[in-house]
């Protein structure tokens, strides 16, 4: 089993891309849609596969493949929008297929944006965005994006797959990895991902109509947390 990458678009020379896969919040794949969208990317190309869910998106009434290919020209830039779950083995082969097709290009980097949940992000206003590379030229390229270099721990998923295999093909690569919510869509978590990939790619990225739609979901959020209090009875502790 394998994934095929079907790209009709054209090959640019030393493109960025930005790739993304449902995370925690959805924070990566909203900044990646809302890229695709600001800066009006043509639709290229699709990924499909047998070890995918059989899932098709519906967009005024037309089915679509749930992974694509985006481009925007003029910017030299690709970007891939996954919007479901893949098993671990599909990763695997969708970041060999999607590796294959761009390193004929040699990108001059590969963009990985992506979440982690946090449980306190109802009190955090601006979240914290964290940067983690597979090369030291890389590094450089992050020195003035905003954010923290990600001293230890881990990288799971996607962006750890992806990080791996540029790395073995001598690709630079960056992830950027937002705080956010753990279970909910997170456009205020998005846009601080934003705001990191504009300085990285040197690209002005309009995100005032997702910080309206972070604030309405904060006052939603905090609404629901109040009638929650309001009407759950205080249950005895344990007392041993």
């Amino acid at each position: 089993m394998s994934v095929e990458l079907r790209v009709r678009g054209p090959e640019l020379k030393e493109p960025v891309l930005i790739a993304a896969l449902p995370g925690a919040g959805l924070a990566g794949l909203i900044a990646v849609d809302h890229i695709v969208r600001t800066l009006q990317m043509v639709e290229i190309g699709f990924a499909d596969s047998t070890m995918f869910p059989p899932i098709v998106g519906i967009e005024k009434g037309k089915a679509y493949h749930p992974i694509r290919v985006f481009v925007n020209e003029k910017e030299k830039i690709y970007a891939i929008k996954g919007e479901i779950p893949i098993p671990g083995m599909g990763i695997v082969h969708l970041t060999s297929s999607v590796m294959d097709w761009i390193d004929r290009m040699r990108p001059k980097l590969v963009i990985l944006p992506d979440g982690v949940g946090v449980h306190n992000r109802l009190d955090i206003e601006k979240p914290r965005v964290f940067k983690a590379f597979n090369m030291e030229n890389v590094a450089k390229l992050l020195e003035n994006v905003v954010g923290e270099v990600l001293e230890h721990g881990y990288i799971s998923g996607f962006p750890a797959i992806m990080l791996r295999e540029a790395e073995r093909r001598g690709i630079p690569a960056a992830t950027l990895i937002v705080q956010c919510f753990p279970t909910y869509p997170d456009p205020g978590a998005a846009v601080s991902l934003l705001e990191a990939i504009s300085q990285l790619i040197g690209v002005k990225i309009e995100v005032s109509t997702l910080e309206e739609k972070s604030e309405q979901l904060r006052m939603k959020l905090r609404e629901l947390m109040d009638k929650t209090a309001k009407v759950t009875p205080i249950l005895p502790g344990y007392v041993g």
